[in-house]
Formats: structure tokens, sequence, C-alpha cells
């Protein structure tokens, strides 16, 4: 006598396949706004609009001055500095932007290496509001493929095992907001490694006793 066979129902997904594909859908969703929005132009604008006038949805950039080598004379206060003399300076924006210019004028000339690679091709500072704003250019790729794209970051600076360095507060890469957390801090320090400061500077730096925004101006002091 044959033997009746149990028709087998048809398997549906377990409940941890569809977590798990619900997650990477979710991931995938965010991956691809994140890429969106960095694509936006950013809007250049001479100073922001008043807070009520703003458009939400856009990321604004205003370019630190360069002002003109005759009306600022950073050059003695870096040597200052670099020589470790005693005092305070102050930096408005102009005189840091001149001096970067100097100190940092081969940037695009760096390589790009490894499969997520992100260099600085250009740096510009502005100082306004008791904070430090740094903007850049950044060439990013991945696996080779990627663009241009310009970072705006706006912070303070703090001492962090007694040494100063750059608190970033917000950070927008093209027109996207990079939301708070590590991923700031993770992003703007690759990018701040990517310059290479003489060592006179860097010596002077580490023996700061005061670093800070105040206004329109950077202070530093040196004991």
């Amino acid at each position: 006598m044959a033997s009746a066979r149990k028709k087998e129902e048809p398997k549906g997904p377990k409940p941890y396949e569809v977590i798990i594909g619900a997650f990477l859908s979710i991931i995938l969703g965010v991956l691809l706004a994140a890429v969106y929005l960095v694509s936006q132009p950013v809007e250049e604008v001479d100073e922001l609009p008043p807070e009520t006038q703003r458009d939400r949805r856009t990321v604004y950039f205003v370019e630190g001055r360069t002002g003109s080598a005759l009306d600022f004379n950073w050059r003695p206060k870096a040597t200052a500095f670099e020589e470790g003399v005693s005092g305070s300076i102050e930096l408005v924006e102009e005189e840091l932007n001149q001096w970067a210019a100097v100190t940092f004028p081969d940037l695009e000339d760096m390589e790009s290496e490894g499969m997520l690679s992100i260099m600085p091709r250009s740096v510009n500072f502005r100082v306004d509001d008791d904070r430090l704003h740094i903007a850049s250019n950044l060439e990013i790729s991945v696996f080779g493929f990627g663009g241009e794209y310009l970072a705006q970051s706006r912070g303070n600076l703090v001492q962090r095992d007694g040494r100063y360095v750059f608190a970033p507060e917000s950070l927008a890469l093209g027109g996207f907001r990079v939301p708070h957390g590590g991923l700031i801090d993770l992003l703007v320090g690759r990018v701040l490694s990517a310059f290479d400061p003489p060592e006179e500077l860097s010596e002077a730096w580490s023996r700061m006793s005061r670093a800070e925004v105040q206004g329109d101006r950077l202070i530093v002091e040196l004991p």
C-alpha cells in the first residue's frame, strides 16, 4: 500500500531574517539619504541671514576673510610664537588665513591612498561669535570613486591631556549636517591630521598656557 506523503508547506522567513532585513533596509536608506544630502550644493553668502529668514534645509557657508598682506603683519607674531617668546598673541582670521596659505601651500599635491580616502585640498579659518570655524575642500573617494565636497566645522579650543586641541561642536559635509557624536570627531580629526605643521610650531603649541576664542580673535599665550 502506497504511503501518503505529506505536502511540505512553504517556509516563510524566520523572525531573525525579517529583523536583519529590516535593519539593513534602514541602514541603506540612511546611507542613501546621507549621500544625497552630501551632494547638495552649499549656499555661499557674505554673512548669515537672520535666524528667522534662514532656510532650514540649506547649509550656508561664510568664507573667512584673507585680507591684504599689506594690512596685516602676522609674520612677527608667528615668529615670536614659534621661538617661544612669553606672552599672549591675538590673531584675527585674516592673519590665520595668510599664515595657512604660507604654511600649507601644497595640499593639492597630496596623494590619496586606501579604500576610503579623505584628503583636504584647502583650509580656511573664520573667527566669529566666540567660535573658530574651519572649512576645507575635501576630496573623498571610496574604491577610487568620489568627488570634492566642502566640509565646515564650528567649535573651540579645549585642553585635553595637557594640550590644546580643536573641539568641534558641529560639522557639515556638503549639504549634510553630520549628527552629533563620535563621527564628527572622527572626520574632523582625520582632516586635521593631514596637516603637517612645522616642528617649532608643534613644540610651542604643546607648551601653551592659554588658547581661546574671544569675539573675533584667537588668543594664544605662552608662559
